[in-house]
Order: C-alpha cells, then sequence, then structure tokens
C-alpha cells in the first residue's frame, strides 16, 4: 500500500484532544443520568440494556479518542516508515550461507512492518464503524473521524476505502433525535465536505457537459476492479441525499457539489449504477419547491429555505417537522423548504432521455441474449422496468419545476425519434417490414444502436411524463400572464409537430396515437386545436387501408401482419375517446360534423365494426358535456341503425325462437345432443357467417363456455336495469305520478310502523329529495311483459350452475326487494314466492357453495321483512315454508318466534342454517358446514357489538320441534 503526503485536520494536538475528551454538550452526562434514573419496576433486560448503554456512553470520553489516536499513531508510523530509505543490505558471508539465508531483506521487513499498521488501520477503523452510530455528533463533527475517513478515499487501498465509506454510511444513518440543530447540521455538512470532497479530488465529480473518462467507464461498469467502491459510493450518497440534504450548506456550495456527484453517476452507462440513484433523485424532486413564474407564491416560501444549511437548521428546529425532520425530510415547513436550479432539473432530464431507449419494452434483447450483468432475462427485465418507473416519475417532477426546460427535452427527444423513424427504410404498407423491423431491433439493441422504433417508444413515454404537469401548469395558469401565455404556445408548437406526423408502420402508428394521448388534457386550454387533432386521427388510420369493406367480418385465418395493422388502426380510433374523456367541453361544438363524418367513413366501408364502436364510445363521451336535448339526438342518432334491425320482421322471426337463428348458423345447427339454445349464441348470424367445420361449435363449447358467458352478461344487464339512477321527472307524467305514489306508500307505511327502504332520495342520504328510477321500474309500466320476462329469468339464475351468475341473481333479487318495499307492492309475490324457493334451492348446490353468504344474507332480509306476524305477507311466506320436508306449523312457530327475538343479523343467519340443514338432508348439512368456514356476507344493517347484544339464546333445533334432528358442531 502506498500512504503519501500529509493528513491535514487529523492530527490530534492538545486542543483538540481536550476538546474530544470533554463532553461538551453534555450529552455522556444525560445518557448515564437517563440509565441510572431506571426504576426498579423495568425488567432485568431493560434494566441490563441501560446499564449496559449507561456504560458505554460513559466510555465515549475515554475509548473513542483511543480509537482516533491509534488511527492517527498508526497513520504516521507507516508513513514515516514508507518515506525512510532502505538500509544497505548487508554482503552474503559464509554464515549467512551457512544459515541458508534466514535471515529476511530489509525490503520484507518494511513489507511486514508495514503490514501490521496497515491491519492496525483497518481494526482501528472497524471499531469506529460502531462508535459513530451511537456517539454525541458534537464529538463526532469534532473529531479527526471524518477527515481520516476522507484521506483514505483519496490516498488509500481498496480495502481502506470501502471501510471509510461504511464508516460515512453509518454516519448517514443516525437521526437527530435529542440532539441539537446545530450539532446535527454540522455533522451531516461537515460528512458532505469530506465525501465530496474526496470524490472531486478523485476525479469522479464531472461538470454536466464534461464527457465520462474511458477509464471512469471502465472501472465502474460491470467487472471493472472499481465497480463495488462506485455501488456503495452510490448507496451513501443516496442515503445523504434521501435523509439530510437539507442540513447540507447552500452557501458553502454543498447542495450544488451533491447534486453534481449524483447526476454524474447517473450518467454512467452500467444501468445498474445509474439506476441506483434515481429513487433519490425522485424524492429530491418530489420535497423540492419550484421557482418559476406560474409556481405562483410558491416561490417566495422556496426562496426563504434557499439559504445556507445552518439557516436551514435553525429553521428547522421550531418548524413542524418535529425531532427527526431535518433528518427525514418529514418537516415541510416554509423553513425547511428548499429549490433546485433549472439546470440541473434540464441536465437530469436530458440524461434520462438519452438512457430511455435501452430500457423500452421494443429493446428488450431476448431471453438468450441478455447483458453480462444480468444473470437472467428476469432480472434484465426487472431492472429496466424499475428503471422505466422512476424515469417517468423523475420527468413528471422535474417538468414541473423547470417547464420551460421539460418541454425542450420532450420536443429534442420527438424530434430526434421522428427524424430516426424517417430515415429508417421504410417498411411495407403490407407490414412485411414490421416483421422484418422487429426482428432485427434486438440486434441492433444488442450493437448499442438503438433502433427507430425504440427511439419513438422512449420519446412517447418522455411525452407522456412531461405533458401531464406542463398540462396542469397551463389550465390552472390560464392565460392571464405572458409565462402561462408561452408555455400554452410551446406545447400547441409541440402538439402542431405530432399532428404533422405520418407514419404508416402499424407498430409507429400505435406510439403515435399513444403521442396524440397524452395532449387530451391540454385540449381544454385550447380548444381550437381539436378539431384539427381529431382528422388527424381519422386521416392517419386510412394510411392503412382495409383488404375488404369494413363491414365484412375479418378473414379466417389472421397473420400477425394483420393483426400489426388491426391493433394500430384501433389504437388509433381510441385517441378519440381518449380525447373526450379528458376534454369534452372542446368537443361539443364539433359533434355533428364528426358524427356525419363517422357515418360517412362506415358507410363507404372504411372502418369496421370494433373502429366504429370506438369512435361512438368517444361521441357519447364528449355528449356529457352537452346539454340534453343534444345528448338525447345522439343516442337517437347512434342507436337508430339498431332499433331498425331489431324491428324488422326478418330479424324479429330470427330470433322468435332458440331455433331461429340455426339457418344462418350451421356450424352451431350442426351440434347434436340437448344444446338447441346455443344456436342463439353461437357467434354467427346475419353479416358473420359461420367458419367452417374445423371451427364448429361442438356441444361441449355451448353448453360449457358460450352459455356460461351469456348468463354472466345478461345477468350483469338484468342488474343495471334494477339499480335506480337519478332522473327528470318533470319530463315524463307517469314518473311523476309514480314518485308521488311512491311518496304516498312509504308515508302511510312508515305511519304503520313498519321499516321503509326508499332509493329514491340522493345516494348519501343528504341534501333535496332527488328523484330516482330504475330502467326495470319504467319497463314495469311501459312494457310489463318485458319487465315479467326480465323477473323471471333474474330469479331463475338464483339455481344456473355457475357461482358468478349466481351470486349476480341475488345481488338482482335483493335490488327487487329493495323495490318492493318501496311502493311495487305487486313485486312482493316474486321476492316471496320464486326468488326465496330459488334461494333456499341454491344452498343445496355443490357449485354454488362459495355464494351461501350472498344467498343467506337475501334470505335473512326477506325473512326480516315479512315473516312477522305484522306483515301482511307473513302467511304467504309461511307458505313457501311449509313446502320444506317436514315444515310444521309447530316447527314454523317455533322458528318464527326464535328469528324475531333474535338478537342481531348473524343470530338470525345462524337460525335459517338449522331450520335448512334439519330439513334439507345429509347433502345440504354437508354443505352447510363447509360454507360456515368461509367469510360471511357483509350485512346490510350494522350488526350490533357483542356487548350491546346482550347474551345469545342458545336456540337448537329440537326447540323448533324439528321431526328430523342433526347435531351440528361442525357448522356454527
Amino acid at each position: 500500500m502506498h500512504l503519501h503526503g500529509t493528513l491535514p485536520g487529523m492530527l490530534l494536538t492538545s486542543s483538540t484532544k481536550s476538546a474530544v475528551g470533554a463532553s461538551g454538550d453534555g450529552a455522556a452526562a444525560e445518557a448515564s443520568a437517563g440509565a441510572g434514573g431506571a426504576g426498579g419496576s423495568d425488567a432485568p433486560d431493560v434494566t441490563s440494556k441501560r446499564a449496559f448503554l449507561s456504560a458505554l456512553t460513559a466510555s465515549a470520553p475515554t475509548v473513542f479518542p483511543f480509537l482516533c489516536e491509534l488511527l492517527e499513531r498508526h497513520f504516521q508510523a507507516a508513513q514515516q516508515l514508507q518515506s525512510a530509505p532502505l538500509p544497505p543490505a548487508a554482503p552474503p558471508d559464509a554464515a549467512t550461507a551457512a544459515a541458508g539465508a534466514a535471515a529476511a531483506s530489509p525490503a520484507a521487513q518494511r513489507a511486514a512492518a508495514m503490514a501490521a499498521h496497515i491491519a492496525a488501520l483497518s481494526s482501528a477503523l472497524a471499531a469506529l464503524s460502531t462508535w459513530v452510530e451511537w456517539v454525541p455528533m458534537r464529538r463526532l463533527a469534532g473529531s479527526p473521524v471524518l477527515g481520516a475517513c476522507a484521506f483514505f478515499l483519496r490516498e488509500g487501498s481498496p480495502a481502506l476505502r470501502m471501510q471509510a465509506l461504511d464508516i460515512m454510511l453509518r454516519i448517514t444513518w443516525r437521526k437527530r433525535a435529542n440532539e441539537t440543530v446545530a450539532d446535527y447540521t454540522a455533522l451531516m455538512d461537515g460528512l458532505a465536505a469530506a465525501l465530496l470532497g474526496a470524490t472531486a479530488a478523485m476525479g469522479l465529480m464531472l461538470g454536466p457537459q464534461d464527457p465520462l473518462p474511458p477509464a471512469m467507464v471502465r472501472e465502474l461498469g460491470y467487472g471493472g476492479g472499481q465497480a463495488e467502491f462506485g455501488s456503495r459510493l452510490l448507496e451513501v450518497l443516496c442515503a445523504l441525499g434521501e435523509g439530510h440534504f437539507r442540513a447540507l450548506s447552500e452557501a458553502a456550495g454543498r447542495r450544488e457539489a451533491y447534486l453534481a456527484q449524483l447526476l454524474t453517476l447517473t450518467r454512467h452507462p452500467y444501468l445498474r449504477l445509474s439506476a441506483g440513484g434515481l429513487p433519490t433523485w425522485a424524492q429530491l424532486l418530489r420535497e423540492a419547491t419550484p421557482q418559476h413564474a406560474l409556481a405562483g407564491g410558491a416561490g417566495a416560501s422556496g426562496a426563504g429555505g434557499g439559504g445556507s444549511g445552518g439557516g436551514s437548521g435553525g429553521g428547522s428546529g421550531s418548524g413542524g417537522g418535529g425531532q427527526n425532520s431535518p433528518t427525514t425530510g418529514g418537516g415541510k415547513s416554509g423553513a425547511q423548504s428548499y429549490s433546485l436550479p433549472p439546470g440541473v432539473c434540464a441536465e437530469l432530464m436530458r440524461v434520462l432521455c438519452a438512457a430511455m431507449p435501452r430500457v423500452v419494452p421494443s429493446a428488450d434483447p431476448g431471453v438468450n441474449n441478455v447483458p453480462e450483468w444480468a444473470d437472467t432475462h428476469q432480472e434484465y427485465k426487472t431492472t429496466v422496468v424499475d428503471y422505466r418507473s422512476h424515469a417517468k416519475a423523475i420527468l413528471r417532477s422535474a417538468a414541473a419545476l423547470a417547464p420551460e426546460q421539460g418541454l425542450q427535452a420532450a420536443a429534442a427527444t420527438l424530434s430526434s425519434a421522428l427524424a430516426a423513424c424517417a430515415a429508417a427504410t421504410p417498411p411495407a404498407a403490407s407490414a412485411a417490414g414490421t416483421t422484418a423491423t422487429a426482428a432485427a431491433t434486438p440486434s441492433k439493441a444488442a450493437a448499442g444502436a438503438p433502433s427507430p422504433t425504440s427511439q419513438l417508444e422512449a420519446a412517447v413515454l418522455v411525452l407522456t411524463a412531461v405533458l401531464q404537469p406542463l398540462c396542469e401548469l397551463a389550465a390552472a395558469a390560464g392565460s392571464g400572464s405572458a409565462a402561462a401565455a408561452a408555455l400554452s404556445g410551446g406545447i400547441a408548437d409541440l402538439l402542431r409537430s405530432v399532428l404533422a406526423v405520418r407514419l404508416s408502420d402499424p407498430r409507429h402508428m400505435t406510439l403515435h396515437a399513444e403521442a396524440l394521448e397524452a395532449f387530451g388534457r391540454f385540449l381544454v386550454v385550447r380548444p381550437d386545436l381539436a378539431v384539427a387533432t381529431v382528422s388527424c386521427c381519422l386521416e392517419v388510420m386510412r394510411l392503412l387501408p382495409l383488404e375488404a369493406p369494413g363491414q365484412m367480418p375479418p378473414p379466417p385465418r389472421q397473420t400477425p401482419e394483420w393483426r400489426a395493422q388491426f391493433e394500430a388502426r384501433l389504437a388509433m380510433a381510441t385517441v378519440l375517446l381518449a380525447l373526450a374523456r379528458a376534454a369534452p367541453s372542446a368537443l361539443v361544438p364539433h359533434l355533428s360534423a364528426l358524427v356525419s363524418e363517422i357515418t360517412g367513413l362506415w358507410d363507404r366501408g372504411l372502418l369496421r365494426e370494433g373502429e366504429k364502436v370506438l369512435l361512438w364510445e368517444g361521441v357519447l363521451a364528449a355528449s356529457t358535456a352537452a346539454p340534453p336535448h343534444v345528448q338525447s339526438q345522439l343516442l337517437q342518432l347512434i342507436l337508430s341503425p339498431i332499433a331498425t334491425q331489431w324491428g324488422s320482421p326478418e330479424w324479429q322471426a330470427s330470433v322468435a325462437s332458440p331455433q331461429g337463428p340455426l339457418p344462418d348458423a350451421p356450424a352451431v345447427a350442426s351440434g347434436a345432443g340437448g344444446a338447441a339454445a346455443g344456436g342463439a349464441v353461437g357467434g354467427s348470424g346475419p353479416g358473420r357467417p359461420a367458419g367452417g367445420s374445423s371451427n364448429a361449435a361442438t356441444d361441449e363449447v355451448v353448453r360449457e363456455t358460450l352459455l356460461r358467458e351469456l348468463s354472466r352478461e345478461m345477468m350483469a344487464f338484468l342488474n343495471g336495469i334494477a339499480s335506480r339512477r337519478p332522473y327528470d321527472a318533470g319530463g315524463d307524467a307517469a314518473a311523476a305520478a309514480a314518485v308521488a305514489l311512491a311518496g304516498a306508500a312509504a308515508s302511510q307505511q312508515a305511519g304503520a310502523g313498519g321499516a321503509v327502504l326508499s332509493p329514491r332520495v340522493s345516494a348519501n342520504g343528504t341534501g333535496p329529495l332527488i328523484p330516482q328510477e330504475s330502467i326495470l321500474e319504467v319497463l314495469m309500466r311501459t312494457a310489463p311483459a318485458a319487465a315479467q320476462a326480465g323477473l323471471a329469468a333474474g330469479v331463475s339464475a338464483l339455481t344456473w350452475p355457475d357461482a358468478d351468475t349466481a351470486g349476480k341473481a341475488v345481488t338482482f333479487c335483493r335490488s327487487v326487494l329493495s323495490l318492493a318495499q318501496s311502493g311495487h307492492a305487486e313485486l312482493e309475490g316474486v321476492v316471496i314466492g320464486a326468488a326465496t324457493r330459488g334461494a333456499i334451492a341454491s344452498l343445496g348446490m355443490e357449485a354454488l357453495a362459495l355464494g351461501q353468504a350472498q344467498s343467506l344474507e337475501f334470505l335473512r332480509s326477506v325473512f326480516a321483512a315479512y315473516l312477522p306476524q305484522r306483515s301482511p305477507q307473513s302467511p304467504l311466506l309461511r307458505a313457501v315454508l311449509g313446502e320444506l320436508p317436514g315444515a310444521t306449523p309447530q316447527v314454523l312457530d317455533n322458528f318464527t318466534a326464535a328469528f324475531v327475538s333474535a338478537h342481531g343479523d348473524k343470530e338470525q343467519r345462524v337460525l335459517i342454517k338449522q331450520l335448512l340443514a334439519a330439513v334439507g338432508g345429509d347433502t345440504v348439512r354437508k354443505l352447510l358446514a363447509a360454507g360456515a368456514k368461509m367469510p360471511v356476507g357483509v350485512s346490510a344493517v350494522p350488526e350490533p357489538r357483542h356487548r350491546e347484544r346482550g347474551p345469545i339464546s342458545d336456540v337448537t333445533p329440537q326447540d323448533m320441534g324439528l321431526p328430523h334432528l342433526f347435531d351440528l358442531p361442525d357448522v356454527f
């Protein structure tokens, strides 16, 4: 090892020794007093730990200076030994030769002595690494430990460098606790000065414009001689920045130096090293205060926190952050705020924009071509995904702090990517070139040159991340200032450049669509650009022409090229929906022209069915900002072709029976067995002929897949029409009369002392009454036959052997129960009859065991409403229960009495399970026993706490007088 030079600030003068030896801040005395004052009530282990800590604290004035002195003396001895000349070697004589040259040479003796001194230095550093975690901060800051660590970083061997970094890392773990703010600030600022001074002397701190030296790239990269040192150095920097950045002195340039050092390591091409600092950047940017003109009053508060480290620390003592706020960044008061220079934000965004093409999905080298630093492809994916996620968060925060620089970075990245796409060989319109381009991507990425697709993908990621805060700033600032006008103008210019792009490659078109979606919020500020944006989408879609009219079904065999074009056109059609959701008011004035354009494209066969649906969804989303009459007109216009088709005699005849669609679905018709109903759901019909025999739907597919999916969709539809929503009763006299009738019925029921459920009020139960009505109620007035069909379908689904369908059916029946209790007495027969029978039957079906809790809660609600004798429908419900085997009148009387007197919903569900288990036989008993171990459903009425319920009576099946009873210890 080579030790040369001096150790400034490390020699222990008499004054330094006295300063280190004295307690000075009284921390040791306080700790000793606190430990000695432990009461006798403490546990023995706590008392012993406090005594041990007290002994350590008391020994600090002696042991800590001893370690420092040991470090200094061995360093001096090693330095003197290295600088002293070697004595001349003794001439060989006969005695030496006879002894076999047992005496070592002077060089060997010096090497052995140096090794002993270095071992002592290493031991002293190892001991100090433990002491620095708890020695009082004032004593630690006044000791030569930081200076020694800085020296060993500059001049020491690799082992001593790692030990010095370990000591610094342990210091960064310190919390302020009961230390004074001045002592804490002095220690952390001194640590930053020592660390950054050493890295600058080693040539590891570069300016933003300085290129990375090849030696630095090689040594700190994967497999380099200093790779471990670089990783540990970054760890210390991150811990210092995340925990103590506010303590660094801005007046002394410490913050600027820290940011420069962290940025230097972020620029390194080794992905693991550069990615390690991204979480720290994200936190620093997130907690910084913006200083630009669009920040409003934030600039004044940020200026106050941008002073020196001492000023910041002094302010934090009285701020709202608490004890550890200067340490952890927990305090966010004005005195603790800080700002980051726009130049640093701009350089950081430039670095990330340059690195993004290497981490986008299209740059993935493949499973068999991962970089050397990754052991597996999964490890590589995890690293790049984390890098991409942190980079997007950093870009968002940096753009919010430096809007002008963020806009410039996004524009430069996008311009470079578009130029690369234009310079690349354009693929064939049939997308054969797309496959070749995609196949060439891994090899290009492996060669170090990102492909045009990777560059464009990276540019879109940058654009999406940067535009989010910029659009929010532009929308919040309006046009009242020059800065806001300049920002809006810059974003508008960037949007125009994106609108001018024409990319026919399917993958590039998909990325182009994502770029257009990123400007959705900006159209709120500049609605004049909405027409150009939508026109661009419709025009770009036509760059990939359809091989057949859009009304025709897709080809039976779909190639990857066809699928790529299909997805690209869908992505461009989705842009309208995204823009309509982000800025519906910008599209309202142009809805009429947009509807005409979409209709014309469809009539000319230039749109596929899915694309037309997406465009119509965009129109409907934009219409939410239009008046109600405009929404009604749009709905009528969009849905009129469907209504016309459904009203035609041919279509009515085709769905008059399950066998009606079979002539148009030969593949389904060829299926034998009891799957006759499958013809209605076989996926074929007018305008969509079935495929050949290879695609024929088998009985199993129809029965197990198509019917199951159809039932789930049907129940989702029924739940939708049974849900009440606010409406305008003034435009519908029948609806107004229904509201009045329901209100009168509810009042009468409330006067009779019954429970009232009134969904015709505001959703949160406050404010004025808001009329609400479901589509099912409208059908009951206008189309009773359709309403009856819906009720029959929903109730019958309770016993469909599909847990998802049955669960939705229970939800539907609960909605019907709510309607029956809020003015629709005609529904009580359905609830008490078919719905109750279906719910009871579902409890005996093994396929529906997971839905027991929902069915039991529905039955409990029905019984609670109609089983008591005061209910007019009690005889009807008792008649339904009387159909159960063994349910005699005496059994029902006992059950009713126990149910009415039960405490809480849970006990009522237990009684229902006891009744059904007793009368249902072994199968029902086993299913209920298995279901008891599952979480029960959530009751509509909060269950009283146990202490409020009182003792629960132990009601058994014997108390109900059941003829055949079971012992059910495992059920309840």
